[in-house]
Formats: C-alpha cells, structure tokens, sequence
C-alpha cells in the first residue's frame, strides 16, 4: 500500500517538472532567498541581544552607531522575505492550475478512446467525480501541500547547516526527535492511506446517486417514491460519513503527535543549552542560544505544517491513484487503415456471435445480407438482441474478425471514423446537447451552412415548429431538453441525421412515445431521411415497417423468421403472432 502511494506520490511531482520545470526552479530560487531572510532575521537577534539588550540590562555603555543601520538591514530582510514569499506562493499557484487543466483534458481525451463497456460498467455519477472530487483535491495538493513541501524542506536543509554550525551537540538532539516524527508519520500514512481510498470512492458513489435520482426525479414523484429516495439517499450519505470519519480521526492523530513531539524537542533543547552555558561546556552564548532555540522552532514548525495539512496530501494521493488507474485503462486500438466505404456496398452479417461478458452470448451464430437501398427491420421481444446488433454495425463493441463485412470488406478493415461517417443514428431517447436549435441540428455537419440547417430541418418536418419558436432557430434548450416536446425532440434528431447525408441510417425505435400527430410529422420525415439509404430499423411497432425488404425475427440472440411482411405473416409463425397481438415484444 506504502509502495504505491510513493509510486502515485512521485508521479504527481513528475507532471511539476515535467510540463512547468522553469516555474518551479524559480519558485524554489524565491523559497531559498525567503529562507535565508528568515535564518538572517534570527541571527540578527543574536546581534541584537549580544550587542545591545544585554549592555543595556548591564548598564553599559552602548555604541548606536551602526544601530539605525542594523535596524534598516532588518527591515529589507523582512521586505525580500516577503516579496520572495509571495512569487513563491503565486508560481506554485499557477503550475497547480495549469496541472489541473491539464490533468483534465488528458482525463477527457483518454475516456473518448475508451470502449463504451467502460461506461457500461462505471456510473456517470462516479466518472464525473473523477473530474470534481479528484482532480479538485489534486489541485489543492500542488497550490498548498506543494507550496509547504518545498517551503518547509528547504528550510529544514538550511536550518539543520546553521543550527550545526552553532551547536552540534544541540542539533543531534533535534535529529534525533526528527528521526521519531519521520517513523510515526511514515506507519501513520500507512495506515490512513486506505480508508481515503474508501471515502473517495464512497464520495463517487454518492455523486452519482445524487445525478441518478435528480434525473429521474419525474419518475420519484410520479410514483410516490420520495421517501424510498431519501431512505436510499440517507444510507450511502451515512456510509460515506462513516468512511470519512474514518479517514479523518486515522489521520488527525498525526498532529498532536507532531506538535507534542515538537514543543518537548524545544523543552530539552533549551535546558540542555542552558546547561551547556553554564558549564561552559560549549561557547554558546546567550544571545546565541536564543537565536538557536528560535532556529530550532523553525527547524520543528514545517514538520507540524505538513501534518496539518496530511489530510489534503491523503486525499490527493487517493483521487490522483484512481485517476492514474482509469488513464491505465487501455483505450480502443483501431487497426483499420481504409479511410473509405464502397459506394453502394452491400452490408453482410456472417456467423456472426457476441458477448458483452464472457460466457454469456446474446447473439448467435447471425447472417445476413442487405443490400444498398434496403430496408432492414429487426423485430423482437426486449432482450432479443435488436439494439446490439446496431451497436456492432458501427463498431461501438468490437466483433470477431470476418463477422460482419462492408461492400466484401471486413469491418475491421476499415478506420472508425470513416465508418463513422458513414452511418446515422436516429435514437428514441434523443440526445441533444445545450446550446441553440441550430447548433444542435448542424452536429451532423459541423461544417454546414445556415441554409443547409434550415434545408434539412424543413425536410425532417422540423421546420414548422422551430420557426414558431420565440427565437427560431437560435432557441437555446438546455440538457433535459425541458423547452421541447420529445416527438420534436426527435425530429431535431432526424434533421441532424438528414444533414450528416451518410448513406447507411440506423433508427432505434425512432416512432416509440410519441402522439399520433406527431408520429406522422416524425413518419414524414423518416420517409424523407431514408430515400436512398440503406436502412437498418428497430420499431416496436411493426406497422412501421411493412414495406421493409427484409424484417429479422430475433429471439434470445437468435434468427428464428426472416422474410417480407407478406411473406412472415404467410408463415403463421412469430411475426404474425406479434402482429396480430397474440405475443407481445416488450
């Protein structure tokens, strides 16, 4: 656990030299002049006390001659101190800032090559954590425990050299008390370590239920479930509670340890000194002891410093180790090298089988043909394997070699994105991103004009309703799409589809909970989306796909009818149970 805790901790210092290197060089040149103003400041008490406090208690007479100049070098000491202390603190700011951006787009870059059964298995609630929880506590580990580490260790390195210089007997004392403070924090860290593992991952799940219930919040309230939310709610909030407590009290015995272990080094030291003066064992005097025991306060402070903020380091070790584990994740690897699909290529299903967990196929042993311009229905009870096979068409999951082939071509044989460009969704939980109508239309081809926009919307039936919009086309919704219908919802999305021009449409359930006048308009605009492609259709209603070429009967992975309308309902098999009531496909 140690072990890996330094490997995270040192690749955490690796993204500061790395990308911010003459930052941190600087920074560290401010920490080295702050120190030295801060070891000048104490041995100019040494001056002060041996030169002028003590003849003054004495009643000697005193020599002011250089005082107001002493007084002057004090106060440039405090000035430098300050000024190098603040280009110190502001420095590291700013490299913990540009890290967190940073740490953020690699984040985001690495998950957009991940296989989507990534997000099949992980919550969005806990990926979005990643970029909040995580990354924030990173942040707050560069801008603060950074800041103190450098600080402090420097200060400590310089410190130790004067303090030796004036008393080696008095600074193997201190040593020795720093030597215990290093092992109980080492078996401390050692043992926080893992319930701040547990509370992130407790806050993850926490953040993710939050987004679930919020989301479905219409669903809570239609059915009364308020109280089994909050109920549900309540334990993992108190689970998470009870991690952090944890963590908290594991870690929090560290700093009166620290303080106590300090404030005796200080106690010894300072008898010890006063004995060693006395006995005129050693040259010490008193205004250098003075000035030892103020070096020796310096010396123990950045220990009590870093144990306060141990929290902050504890909680960036355990965001910075889960997101270095999903960067770990190995992302889609692309082998395909042909940058382009036949025209007019005829789309094969051969022997196809698939697995999303090993073991337990939902898909067997498929074939099929469909021809350019055809259309394709697959019909069948939820679970039948309809949408999977649409998922594979355009690569989302990945296939076994020679399963599925483009104009003769194995699939794999061709780039993700050409084959990506190739092909339309039309889906019944329409995605829309927020921003203005048309932005969102214009996804299909970023590169469209406003004309090309308004040309497919009026094609996709959307136009009607957009223009009777306050702002037309400029109408801004938002994420839960709470300014539109759902049918116009979905015709948004066939404009999209109509405006991306693919010659290969793919439509899950596209007619499924809407009204029956807007089915028509979404029906219109269907007709008109799948002139001359090559269409692939999901429907629960099989009204809708009557004058499909061929209609795939599936059941539990399986092809158990295939044919034309005509042809299926001739058999009296399962499509005319299914059509005429007799089976239900839900």
């Amino acid at each position: 656990m140690l072990m890996a805790k330094l490997s995270v901790l040192k690749r955490l210092f690796a993204y500061l030299w790395q990308d911010h290197k003459l930052k941190l060089l600087v920074a560290i040149f401010c920490v080295i002049v702050s120190n030295f103003a801060l070891i000048a400041v104490s041995y100019a008490l040494k001056i002060m006390l041996d030169n002028y406090i003590l003849p003054m208690i004495q009643a000697k007479s005193l020599d002011f001659t250089n005082f107001y100049k002493f007084i002057a070098y004090l106060a440039s000491l405090f000035l430098a101190g300050a000024i190098a202390n603040y280009w110190y603190n502001k420095l590291l700011i700013i490299c913990g800032l540009k890290i967190q951006k940073a740490l953020r787009l690699t984040l985001f870059k690495h998950m957009q090559a991940l296989p989507l059964a990534y997000f099949d298995k992980n919550p969005s609630g806990n990926i979005m954590s990643l970029y909040s929880n995580d990354i924030e506590n990173i942040q707050s580990f560069y801008t603060q425990a950074i800041s103190s580490l450098f600080l402090n260790s420097i200060q400590v390195l310089i410190t130790v050299c004067i303090m030796f210089s004036m008393s080696p007997i008095l600074t193997a004392i201190s040593l020795g008390f720093v030597l215990i403070m290093f092992f109980v924090s080492r078996y401390i860290g050692a043992w926080s370590s893992k319930y701040f593992s547990v509370r992130q991952a407790a806050l993850a799940d926490l953040t993710g239920l939050i987004e679930e219930q919020f989301a479905g919040l219409r669903v809570i309230k239609t059915f009364n479930h308020e109280k089994a939310s909050l109920a549900k709610f309540t334990q993992v909030n108190n689970y998470l509670n009870t991690c952090e407590i944890k963590a908290t009290a594991s870690s929090q015995t560290i700093r009166p340890i620290i303080r106590n272990l300090g404030d005796l080094q200080f106690i010894i030291t300072a008898i010890i000194g006063c004995l060693l003066i006395t006995k005129q064992i050693s040259s010490l005097s008193i205004g250098s002891l003075a000035a030892y025991l103020n070096l020796s306060r310096s010396f123990t402070t950045p220990f009590m410093e870093l144990a306060q903020l141990f929290n902050t380091i504890m909680l960036a070790l355990a965001g910075a180790e889960r997101i270095f584990n999903t960067l770990a994740i190995e992302p889609e690897v692309d082998q395909g090298k042909l940058e382009k699909l036949p025209e007019n290529a005829t789309i094969e299903l051969r022997n196809l089988c698939f697995a999303y967990i090993s073991g337990k196929p939902v898909l067997h042993n498929l074939n099929l043909t469909a021809k350019a311009g055809h259309k394709i229905a697959f019909v069948g009870a939820t679970g039948a394997g309809k949408t999977t096979i649409t998922n594979l068409l355009n690569r989302f999951y990945e296939v076994p070699a020679a399963s599925i082939f483009y104009g003769g071509i194995d699939i794999k044989q061709f780039k993700k994105s050409a084959l990506r460009s190739s092909l339309s969704i039309v889906l019944q939980d329409t995605n829309l991103f927020s921003g203005s109508i048309r932005e969102n239309i214009r996804y299909g081809n970023l590169l469209a004009s406003d004309a090309e926009v308004v040309q497919a919307a009026r094609l996709a039936m959307a136009d009607s309703f957009i223009s009777h919009l306050p702002n037309g086309y400029d109408t801004i919704i938002s994420g839960d799409m709470s300014e539109i219908s759902e049918g116009q919802a979905q015709l948004l999305a066939i404009a999209r589809a109509m405006l991306a021009k693919t010659p290969i449409l793919i439509l899950d359930e596209a007619t499924s909970n809407i009204d029956l006048r807007t089915e028509r308009l979404v029906q219109m605009g269907l007709d008109n989306l799948m002139q001359g492609k090559t269409v692939f259709i999901i429907a629960h209603r099989l009204s809708t796909v009557k004058n499909c070429e061929q209609i795939i009967v599936l059941d539990h992975g399986q092809v158990v009818e295939q044919g034309t309308h005509a042809e299926l309902l001739n058999k009296h098999g399962t499509y005319h149970d299914l059509y005429t009531g007799k089976l239900e496909m839900a």
